[in-house]
């Protein structure tokens, strides 16, 4: 894969972050970055890996909660909302 591709993937991601989830004032404990790396997934295809989906929510200003993880630290929780991940959700 050329840098091209790549960074046009992760654009990719980043408007589809930008488009379907609204960030919220605190950390939501409902959602892990697996569960939403997985809904993305639905949506953009198997190409995104969990880690680019955390560092393109980070990109977006997305504040990780890490406290809860394991020693490899997983699954991340974030300031997203839950009513913008239930509708996002239901689109597909």
């Amino acid at each position: 894969m050329t840098f091209r591709e790549i960074t046009e993937q992760q654009l990719m991601l980043v408007n589809w972050i930008e488009k379907n989830l609204k960030p919220i004032k605190r950390i939501e404990q409902g959602y892990s970055s697996l569960f939403l790396t997985n809904i993305a997934k639905r949506h953009l295809g198997d190409w995104v890996t969990h880690e680019e989906f955390k560092q393109a929510m980070i990109r977006c200003g997305y504040w990780a909660d890490t406290s809860h993880c394991d020693e490899y630290y997983t699954k991340w929780r974030f300031n997203v909302s839950s009513a913008s991940v239930r509708k996002t959700m239901a689109k597909r």
